[in-house]
């Protein structure tokens, strides 16, 4: 056993051993789940899919996850579109280009995918969708710029006059601006007669070059496609759905000239003779941790009908009923049941492990007392078990220092999780955003989070 896997006295018999095998853990306080996930890939490296009860909690993990893993890992997180089902407007380019990096991800490599409960209820595009959609440019390549046009038009890229946000491209004589889903920078590729002589990096803002790369990879700009079959599939599936006239249908029209118009998401099922989930996407091996999601999907799925009864009978934009849209609880539960897997539960809840529920003490500054650090300096002396402060920045971790050294007391600066594992300082100081503190269950040490000390 590692000496992370020890601080929780998780063990490989804790652990689901294969498909279907379910198991119950309650008591995990704070960061304890993090650190949890994070010790049983350490006993037993594989994919995670950690399903979270809501956007912020799905968020709030991965922070704790980054700080535990320190590096070792990827931890990601499945973005929601952050609009209300049947919204007139589509969520953000860099949140499709989010999703749709993660979804072309190998997920054979080691790696922990988080999703919200209400996230993972929506239907995706079918895998084969990504893998007809994705353009590999390279230096020295002949490319027929026609056809590169007819390429991005077909995966939903917009032509714009100046290329600065994600799915946007530009063709002026020779010079081709691409910013391709998935890349953190846009590139503009330079042609020598019909061969590419150089692909660079270049700086939105300033639209100043940046560096020189030898290959990139373009994703679809959108989740479905607008190629002259996706749009006709579209067509097809509109008039079976909705009949009536679509000329009276702004969506209708827009989706027939080959825009993609803003709400469009809403829409998706009917580019795809079939959809797909996450899961899909991800090993049959994996190992599946969720939290309390119930209430949550109920919540969801209860917006989503108000929502529908209230808006189905505009003529001019007709909707999708949200079982086309959305999974149903007993079909998630149903797709969830056959993985390795490990229930979240409240500790009054029958568990096959209960993790000792610490109580954290009290170490909060007054800043009107004589001694503003009187806990933590009264809990410095009666215990020996080292304390780590996680200050959230690392300015704010120079703050706290000399806060400290002022009233006399000495941290030791540390790097990581893994280095105060290590150290035997009775106070350390480190930077981690987190907002929750913990006590280890095996050794007694305390992480402090810096909102429990300033308030």
């Amino acid at each position: 056993m590692t000496q992370a896997a020890a601080l929780l006295n998780l063990k490989m018999t804790d652990l689901p051993i294969g498909p279907g095998d379910h198991r119950r853990w309650s008591g995990l306080n704070g960061p304890g789940l993090a650190l949890a996930i994070h010790e049983s890939i350490e006993l037993s490296p594989r994919t995670v899919l950690v399903v979270a009860e809501s956007p912020q909690s799905a968020q709030r993990l991965q922070s704790e996850l980054l700080f535990f893993s320190d590096g070792k890992y990827r931890v990601n997180v499945f973005p929601d579109y952050e609009t209300l089902i049947y919204d007139g407007f589509s969520p953000h380019q860099d949140i499709l280009s989010d999703r749709l990096a993660l979804l072309s991800q190998d997920f054979r490599q080691q790696t922990v995918i988080i999703v919200p409960a209400t996230t993972l209820l929506f239907r995706l595009p079918p895998l084969a969708f990504l893998m007809g959609h994705n353009l590999k440019l390279q230096t020295g390549q002949r490319l027929d710029l026609e056809q590169l046009r007819k390429h991005l038009q077909a995966s939903a890229y917009r032509t714009v006059d100046a290329v600065l946000e994600h799915g946007e491209y530009l063709v002026r004589g020779a010079m081709i601006d691409l910013f391709p889903m998935g890349a953190s920078t846009p590139f503009r590729i330079e042609l020598f007669d019909e061969d590419i002589e150089s692909i660079r990096s270049f700086d939105p803002e300033t639209q100043l070059s940046t560096g020189r790369v030898d290959a990139i990879s373009t994703l679809p700009a959108r989740e479905f496609p607008l190629s002259a079959e996706g749009i006709r599939a579209f067509q097809n599936r509109w008039h079976e759905q909705f009949g009536g006239n679509p000329r009276q249908c702004p969506i209708y029209q827009d989706v027939a000239m080959g825009l993609a118009p803003a709400g469009i998401e809403y829409y998706l099922p009917l580019f795809f003779d079939t959809t797909a989930s996450l899961l899909d996407y991800l090993p049959e091996d994996l190992l599946l941790v969720t939290e309390p999601i119930t209430d949550a999907i109920t919540s969801h799925w209860q917006t989503a009908s108000n929502r529908f009864e209230s808006l189905r009978y505009d003529l001019e934009r007709p909707i999708l009923p949200p079982s086309a849209l959305l999974m149903s609880e007993s079909e998630l539960f149903s797709r969830l049941k056959p993985y390795a897997r490990i229930d979240i539960v409240e500790p009054n809840r029958r568990s096959t492990l209960k993790f000792a529920a610490e109580q954290i003490p009290d170490l909060a500054i007054e800043d009107r007392a004589a001694d503003p650090f009187h806990r933590l300096r009264s809990q410095l002396s009666k215990s020996d078990q080292p304390i780590l402060i996680c200050a959230e920045s690392s300015g704010r971790r120079e703050l706290i220092d000399q806060l400290l050294r002022r009233a006399g007391i000495t941290p030791k600066t540390v790097e990581s999780w893994a280095e105060f594992l290590a150290s035997n300082a009775p106070l350390n100081l480190g930077i981690a955003p987190l907002d929750r503190s913990l006590r280890l269950q095996n050794d007694q040490r305390l992480l402090i989070s810096e909102p429990q000390l300033f308030g």
